[in-house]
Protein backbone atom coordinates (compact mmCIF):
# COMPACT_ATOMS: atom_id res chain seq x y z
CA UNK A 1 0.00 0.00 0.00
CA UNK A 2 1.59 3.57 -1.31
CA UNK A 3 1.89 6.26 1.19
CA UNK A 4 -1.22 7.85 -0.39
CA UNK A 5 -3.67 5.03 -0.11
CA UNK A 6 -2.72 4.33 3.66
CA UNK A 7 -3.38 8.01 4.91
CA UNK A 8 -6.59 8.32 2.25
CA UNK A 9 -7.64 4.53 4.53
CA UNK A 10 -6.48 6.01 7.83
CA UNK A 11 -9.18 9.55 6.79
CA UNK A 12 -11.52 6.86 5.72
CA UNK A 13 -11.23 4.88 8.86
CA UNK A 14 -11.38 7.66 10.84
CA UNK A 15 -14.86 9.14 9.24
CA UNK A 16 -16.04 5.91 10.10
CA UNK A 17 -15.40 5.46 13.43
CA UNK A 18 -16.72 9.20 13.86
CA UNK A 19 -19.93 8.15 12.34
CA UNK A 20 -20.35 5.02 14.34
CA UNK A 21 -19.56 7.72 17.43
CA UNK A 22 -22.23 10.03 16.43
CA UNK A 23 -24.96 6.89 16.55
CA UNK A 24 -24.29 6.62 20.12
CA UNK A 25 -23.95 10.65 20.25
CA UNK A 26 -27.54 10.66 18.84
CA UNK A 27 -28.53 7.85 21.46
CA UNK A 28 -26.90 9.75 24.31
CA UNK A 29 -28.24 12.74 23.90
CA UNK A 30 -31.56 12.21 21.98
CA UNK A 31 -32.87 9.19 24.18
CA UNK A 32 -32.71 10.56 27.77
CA UNK A 33 -35.50 13.26 27.50
CA UNK A 34 -37.92 10.76 25.99
CA UNK A 35 -37.19 8.18 28.57
CA UNK A 36 -37.88 10.93 31.01
CA UNK A 37 -41.27 11.88 29.56
CA UNK A 38 -42.19 8.13 30.15
CA UNK A 39 -40.54 6.65 33.26
CA UNK A 40 -40.93 8.76 36.54
CA UNK A 41 -37.45 9.99 38.33
CA UNK A 42 -36.98 6.62 40.29
CA UNK A 43 -37.00 4.43 37.21
CA UNK A 44 -34.78 6.59 35.07
CA UNK A 45 -31.98 6.41 37.96
CA UNK A 46 -32.74 2.58 38.12
CA UNK A 47 -32.49 2.68 34.43
CA UNK A 48 -29.18 4.15 34.65
CA UNK A 49 -27.94 2.57 37.11
CA UNK A 50 -28.96 -0.73 34.83
CA UNK A 51 -26.83 0.54 31.92
CA UNK A 52 -23.72 1.20 33.95
CA UNK A 53 -23.98 -2.34 35.77
CA UNK A 54 -24.42 -3.97 32.46
CA UNK A 55 -21.30 -2.41 30.64
CA UNK A 56 -19.46 -3.74 33.02
CA UNK A 57 -19.64 -7.12 30.94
CA UNK A 58 -17.52 -5.01 28.16
CA UNK A 59 -14.43 -4.50 30.52
CA UNK A 60 -13.96 -8.26 30.54
CA UNK A 61 -12.79 -7.89 26.81
CA UNK A 62 -9.04 -7.33 28.16
CA UNK A 63 -8.19 -5.43 24.83
CA UNK A 64 -8.63 -8.62 22.95
CA UNK A 65 -10.91 -6.24 19.85
CA UNK A 66 -7.63 -3.92 19.58
CA UNK A 67 -4.97 -7.24 19.82
CA UNK A 68 -7.02 -8.60 17.29
CA UNK A 69 -7.29 -5.54 14.69
CA UNK A 70 -3.44 -4.89 15.83
CA UNK A 71 -2.28 -8.55 14.11
CA UNK A 72 -4.83 -9.22 11.56
CA UNK A 73 -3.86 -6.06 10.28
CA UNK A 74 -0.08 -7.98 10.49
CA UNK A 75 -0.97 -11.15 9.16
CA UNK A 76 -2.36 -9.22 5.85
CA UNK A 77 0.65 -7.76 4.94
CA UNK A 78 2.46 -10.77 5.27
CA UNK A 79 0.07 -12.38 3.28
CA UNK A 80 0.02 -15.45 5.96
CA UNK A 81 -4.35 -16.84 5.64
CA UNK A 82 -3.27 -20.14 8.52
CA UNK A 83 -1.83 -17.81 11.00
CA UNK A 84 -4.45 -15.01 10.53
CA UNK A 85 -7.37 -18.21 11.06
CA UNK A 86 -5.47 -19.34 14.30
CA UNK A 87 -5.43 -15.63 15.75
CA UNK A 88 -9.22 -15.42 15.09
CA UNK A 89 -10.16 -18.59 16.44
CA UNK A 90 -7.50 -18.15 19.44
CA UNK A 91 -9.28 -14.62 20.19
CA UNK A 92 -12.86 -16.08 19.67
CA UNK A 93 -12.29 -18.49 22.20
CA UNK A 94 -10.56 -16.72 24.64
CA UNK A 95 -13.31 -14.25 24.91
CA UNK A 96 -16.41 -17.10 24.85
CA UNK A 97 -14.36 -17.48 28.39
CA UNK A 98 -14.20 -14.03 28.87
CA UNK A 99 -18.25 -14.08 28.63
CA UNK A 100 -18.64 -17.16 30.61
CA UNK A 101 -16.53 -15.44 33.73
CA UNK A 102 -19.07 -12.35 32.74
CA UNK A 103 -21.66 -14.11 33.29
CA UNK A 104 -20.81 -15.61 36.61
CA UNK A 105 -19.30 -12.28 37.54
CA UNK A 106 -22.79 -10.97 37.44
CA UNK A 107 -24.99 -14.03 38.78
CA UNK A 108 -22.95 -13.13 42.09
CA UNK A 109 -22.85 -9.70 41.84
CA UNK A 110 -26.56 -9.33 41.30
CA UNK A 111 -27.66 -10.51 45.26
CA UNK A 112 -25.68 -8.37 46.80
CA UNK A 113 -27.46 -5.32 45.15
CA UNK A 114 -30.26 -4.64 47.63
CA UNK A 115 -26.91 -3.88 50.32
CA UNK A 116 -25.62 -1.62 48.14
CA UNK A 117 -28.53 0.80 47.07
CA UNK A 118 -30.52 0.14 50.03
CA UNK A 119 -32.46 3.41 49.10
CA UNK A 120 -34.10 2.07 45.91
CA UNK A 121 -38.05 0.76 46.64
CA UNK A 122 -37.90 -2.79 47.00
CA UNK A 123 -40.51 -3.26 44.44
CA UNK A 124 -38.42 -1.29 41.35
CA UNK A 125 -35.14 -2.93 43.20
CA UNK A 126 -36.36 -6.68 42.21
CA UNK A 127 -37.00 -5.50 38.54
CA UNK A 128 -33.47 -3.66 38.65
CA UNK A 129 -31.96 -7.13 39.49
CA UNK A 130 -34.18 -8.75 36.47
CA UNK A 131 -33.09 -5.79 34.41
CA UNK A 132 -29.47 -5.93 35.04
CA UNK A 133 -29.23 -9.81 35.05
CA UNK A 134 -31.27 -9.90 31.23
CA UNK A 135 -28.83 -7.22 29.68
CA UNK A 136 -25.83 -8.65 31.20
CA UNK A 137 -26.54 -12.10 29.92
CA UNK A 138 -27.58 -10.38 26.18
CA UNK A 139 -24.30 -8.20 26.35
CA UNK A 140 -22.36 -11.68 27.44
CA UNK A 141 -23.32 -13.22 24.05
CA UNK A 142 -22.33 -10.35 22.10
CA UNK A 143 -18.76 -10.13 23.59
CA UNK A 144 -17.33 -13.17 21.43
CA UNK A 145 -18.38 -10.84 18.51
CA UNK A 146 -15.98 -8.04 19.41
CA UNK A 147 -13.34 -10.40 17.69
CA UNK A 148 -15.22 -9.78 14.17
CA UNK A 149 -15.24 -5.90 15.24
CA UNK A 150 -11.26 -6.26 15.69
CA UNK A 151 -10.83 -8.10 12.58
CA UNK A 152 -12.38 -5.75 10.05
CA UNK A 153 -11.12 -2.78 12.66
CA UNK A 154 -7.36 -4.73 11.27
CA UNK A 155 -8.69 -5.15 7.25
CA UNK A 156 -9.27 -1.53 7.32
CA UNK A 157 -12.94 -1.62 6.54
CA UNK A 158 -13.85 0.56 9.84
CA UNK A 159 -17.06 1.41 7.60
CA UNK A 160 -18.62 -2.10 8.21
CA UNK A 161 -18.31 -1.72 11.85
CA UNK A 162 -20.02 2.06 11.33
CA UNK A 163 -22.80 0.42 9.38
CA UNK A 164 -23.37 -2.54 11.85
CA UNK A 165 -22.82 -1.58 15.45
CA UNK A 166 -24.34 2.31 14.31
CA UNK A 167 -27.33 1.16 12.51
CA UNK A 168 -28.26 -1.27 15.81
CA UNK A 169 -27.58 0.85 18.04
CA UNK A 170 -30.07 3.94 16.47
CA UNK A 171 -32.85 0.67 15.48
CA UNK A 172 -32.16 0.19 19.47
CA UNK A 173 -32.87 3.23 20.52
CA UNK A 174 -36.13 3.78 18.24
CA UNK A 175 -37.49 0.29 19.35
CA UNK A 176 -36.91 1.67 23.00
CA UNK A 177 -38.73 4.81 22.31
CA UNK A 178 -41.83 2.78 21.22
CA UNK A 179 -41.55 0.71 23.73
CA UNK A 180 -41.58 2.99 26.57
CA UNK A 181 -45.15 4.91 25.61
CA UNK A 182 -46.34 2.01 26.39
CA UNK A 183 -44.66 0.18 28.63
CA UNK A 184 -41.97 0.41 31.38
CA UNK A 185 -41.09 -2.26 32.09
CA UNK A 186 -37.09 -2.22 32.91
CA UNK A 187 -36.20 -6.11 31.81
CA UNK A 188 -38.54 -5.27 28.26
CA UNK A 189 -36.12 -2.15 28.15
CA UNK A 190 -32.47 -4.01 28.82
CA UNK A 191 -34.50 -7.12 26.67
CA UNK A 192 -34.17 -4.54 23.57
CA UNK A 193 -31.41 -3.19 23.78
CA UNK A 194 -29.74 -6.09 24.34
CA UNK A 195 -31.08 -8.11 21.18
CA UNK A 196 -29.88 -5.37 18.88
CA UNK A 197 -26.63 -4.76 20.12
CA UNK A 198 -26.55 -9.06 19.84
CA UNK A 199 -28.03 -8.79 15.96
CA UNK A 200 -25.45 -5.87 15.23
CA UNK A 201 -22.26 -7.50 16.16
CA UNK A 202 -23.36 -10.93 15.28
CA UNK A 203 -23.65 -8.95 11.59
CA UNK A 204 -20.26 -8.95 11.38
CA UNK A 205 -19.27 -12.41 10.81
CA UNK A 206 -21.31 -12.81 7.04
CA UNK A 207 -19.31 -8.85 6.13
CA UNK A 208 -15.63 -10.82 7.02
CA UNK A 209 -17.09 -13.83 5.10
CA UNK A 210 -17.69 -11.82 1.85
CA UNK A 211 -14.31 -10.20 2.80
CA UNK A 212 -12.12 -12.78 3.43
CA UNK A 213 -13.25 -16.19 1.18
CA UNK A 214 -10.55 -17.98 3.12
CA UNK A 215 -11.87 -17.27 6.07
CA UNK A 216 -12.24 -19.95 8.89
CA UNK A 217 -13.28 -20.15 12.03
CA UNK A 218 -13.05 -23.23 14.55
CA UNK A 219 -12.17 -23.90 18.23
CA UNK A 220 -9.98 -26.51 16.75
CA UNK A 221 -7.86 -23.38 15.15
CA UNK A 222 -7.54 -22.13 18.77
CA UNK A 223 -3.16 -22.00 19.13
CA UNK A 224 -1.46 -21.63 22.73
CA UNK A 225 1.16 -19.95 20.71
CA UNK A 226 -1.07 -17.64 19.55
CA UNK A 227 -2.71 -17.31 22.75
CA UNK A 228 0.40 -16.04 24.23
CA UNK A 229 0.82 -13.50 21.90
CA UNK A 230 -2.55 -12.09 22.26
CA UNK A 231 -2.09 -12.20 26.37
CA UNK A 232 1.19 -10.53 26.36
CA UNK A 233 0.09 -7.87 24.35
CA UNK A 234 -2.92 -7.35 26.46
CA UNK A 235 -1.30 -7.36 29.49
CA UNK A 236 -0.88 -3.86 29.47
CA UNK A 237 -4.16 -3.21 27.42
CA UNK A 238 -5.80 -4.44 30.86
CA UNK A 239 -3.48 -2.47 33.19
CA UNK A 240 -4.88 0.86 30.65
CA UNK A 241 -8.87 -0.93 30.82
CA UNK A 242 -8.35 -1.16 34.68
CA UNK A 243 -7.48 2.51 35.15
CA UNK A 244 -10.78 3.01 32.70
CA UNK A 245 -12.92 1.44 34.64
CA UNK A 246 -11.79 3.04 37.70
CA UNK A 247 -12.27 6.44 36.38
CA UNK A 248 -15.79 5.99 34.20
CA UNK A 249 -17.38 2.52 35.18
CA UNK A 250 -18.19 2.97 38.74
CA UNK A 251 -18.98 6.58 39.19
CA UNK A 252 -22.69 5.92 38.32
CA UNK A 253 -23.03 3.13 40.72
CA UNK A 254 -21.68 5.21 43.33
CA UNK A 255 -24.20 7.90 42.67
CA UNK A 256 -26.48 5.53 42.85
CA UNK A 257 -25.25 4.22 46.35
CA UNK A 258 -24.95 7.59 48.45
CA UNK A 259 -28.04 9.53 46.58
CA UNK A 260 -30.13 7.39 44.31
CA UNK A 261 -32.62 10.03 43.42
CA UNK A 262 -29.91 12.23 41.97
CA UNK A 263 -28.27 8.76 39.97
CA UNK A 264 -30.82 10.20 36.65
CA UNK A 265 -29.71 13.96 36.40
CA UNK A 266 -25.70 12.66 36.89
CA UNK A 267 -26.11 10.11 34.51
CA UNK A 268 -27.36 12.53 31.74
CA UNK A 269 -24.25 14.88 32.47
CA UNK A 270 -21.60 12.06 32.74
CA UNK A 271 -22.97 11.18 29.58
CA UNK A 272 -21.86 14.17 27.71
CA UNK A 273 -18.58 14.17 29.09
CA UNK A 274 -17.79 10.24 28.29
CA UNK A 275 -19.08 11.11 24.70
CA UNK A 276 -16.41 13.97 24.01
CA UNK A 277 -13.46 11.84 25.09
CA UNK A 278 -15.17 8.50 22.65
CA UNK A 279 -15.04 10.56 19.84
CA UNK A 280 -11.70 11.69 19.99
CA UNK A 281 -10.85 7.95 20.70
CA UNK A 282 -12.29 7.03 17.89
CA UNK A 283 -10.48 9.09 15.96
CA UNK A 284 -7.48 8.54 16.70
CA UNK A 285 -7.80 4.61 16.96
CA UNK A 286 -7.90 4.36 13.57
CA UNK A 287 -3.96 4.93 13.31
CA UNK A 288 -3.77 1.33 14.82
CA UNK A 289 -4.10 -0.61 11.86
CA UNK A 290 -1.69 1.16 9.83
CA UNK A 291 0.63 1.81 12.46
CA UNK A 292 0.34 -1.95 12.62
CA UNK A 293 1.21 -2.28 8.61
CA UNK A 294 3.89 0.35 9.12
CA UNK A 295 6.07 -1.94 11.43
CA UNK A 296 5.36 -5.14 9.64
CA UNK A 297 7.50 -3.26 6.79
CA UNK A 298 10.15 -2.28 9.60
CA UNK A 299 9.65 1.51 8.39
CA UNK A 300 10.33 2.99 11.90
CA UNK A 301 11.10 6.52 11.28
CA UNK A 302 7.62 6.88 9.25
CA UNK A 303 6.22 5.30 12.42
CA UNK A 304 7.76 7.36 14.35
CA UNK A 305 6.44 10.60 11.86
CA UNK A 306 2.70 9.54 12.15
CA UNK A 307 3.07 9.34 15.93
CA UNK A 308 4.25 12.55 16.11
CA UNK A 309 2.25 14.42 13.44
CA UNK A 310 -1.07 12.35 15.13
CA UNK A 311 0.00 13.66 18.60
CA UNK A 312 0.41 17.42 17.09
CA UNK A 313 -3.81 16.84 15.26
CA UNK A 314 -4.73 15.09 19.50
CA UNK A 315 -3.64 18.87 20.76
CA UNK A 316 -5.67 21.03 18.19
CA UNK A 317 -8.83 18.33 18.56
Amino acid sequence: MNPKRLSFTVIKNAAANVLRGGASAIVALALPPLLIRHLNHDRFAAWSILLQFAAYVNFLDFGLQTAVSRFVARTVEQGSVDKRNRLISTAFAMLVAAAALACLIMLGLIPLLPSFFPTVPPALLRELQRGVLCLSLLSALALPASAFTGVLIGLQRNELTAVALGTAKILGAVSLALLVTRSSSLVWMAAVIGVWNLVGAASQFGMIRNLLPQFHLSFRLASRAEARELLHYCAYLTIWIFGGFLVSGLDVALVGHFEFRATGSYAIATSVVNLLGALSGAVFGAMLPAASVIHTRGEFRKLGLIVLRTTRYGIYF
